[in-house]
């Protein structure tokens, strides 16, 4: 009897051990996967570009377009996931000549993006991540003062190193968190690629009678140089939804001298974050 009462005695006390441990145990990656919330983003907002293109003429272009952009996100304090694509369009015209030259430009980019936290610079303030991005721009120009080369198109794939850090900047406000983020985001090539027509917008093809499209066109790797930096300040509501307000800064220029060309924008924006879990 005194044996069977020391035994249940123990086995009481080994509950709450046993409960405690079975929490501490480490999640499967199928299930922090399965528990990272999900959500699809609807983005628009205005963008403000500059270029010049060597290989056709010294002038630089300017104007403003419109943005679009959408996205599959998937992300947790550890782990970060985006897909999506985006979508511009402009008008630009030179500047400082007596008859400005227009030339309106159709960007579309598709991207993958990966980042990982750094636990040890990061706190639960401060969340630190690192990864990569591919981002691959495809450009469609149509410049009608250069007549017989006036549509072109220029492929520039990159693969980027990347880091983001963002602050919590949640708080109690008459009895109910407000749920704020606000992250900056620095993306810096690694690896540039082009595919662009090496000198103007066609070859010899018009001559010969062959097809235009891709006429002289050159894959260069390694060619140029490109980098992304971003500042969203994120708002969550009672459901999970979001809306993020967005600055966003967007440089290349391929490589090359006498045919190099080199773009930046400027996009302020805003998305609306959807959250399915």
């Amino acid at each position: 009897m005194k044996r069977n009462i020391i035994i249940t005695i123990l086995a009481l006390l080994c509950v709450p051990f046993l409960g405690f441990s079975q929490d501490d145990a480490p999640l499967s990656k199928k299930e922090q996967r399965k528990n990272r919330s999900v959500y699809y983003t609807f983005s628009m907002g205005y963008s403000g570009t500059k270029f010049r293109d060597l290989a056709t003429s010294p002038l630089i272009y300017k104007g403003l377009g419109l943005y679009y952009g959408f996205s599959y996100k998937r992300l947790d304090s550890k782990r970060e996931t985006e897909v999506g694509s985006s979508f511009s369009s402009g008008t630009y015209k030179t500047h400082g000549i007596e008859s400005p030259a227009v030339s309106t430009i159709q960007t579309i980019d598709v991207f993958y993006s990966q980042l990982y936290r750094i636990n040890k610079l990061s706190n639960d303030k401060l969340n630190l991540k690192v990864g990569g991005l591919i981002d691959v721009s495809q450009n469609i120009r149509i410049n009608p003062y250069f007549s017989n080369n006036s549509f072109g198109l220029d492929n520039v794939s990159t693969l980027f190193g990347s880091v983001k850090a963002t602050r919590d900047l949640s708080k109690v406000v008459k009895n109910e968190m407000k749920r704020r983020s606000v992250s900056l985001r620095l993306d810096v090539s690694v690896m540039n690629n082009t595919y662009r027509n090496g000198y103007v917008y066609s070859g010899q093809s018009s001559i010969v009678n062959e097809p235009k499209l891709f006429d002289d066109y050159e894959f260069k790797a390694f060619s140029g140089f490109r980098m992304n930096l971003g500042i969203d300040y994120t708002m969550y509501f009672k459901n999970n939804n979001a809306i993020e307000v967005s600055y966003l800064w967007t440089g290349y220029k391929t490589g090359g001298d006498l045919d190099q060309f080199a773009m930046s924008s400027q996009v302020f924006k805003m998305a609306f974050l959807f959250n399915t879990k």
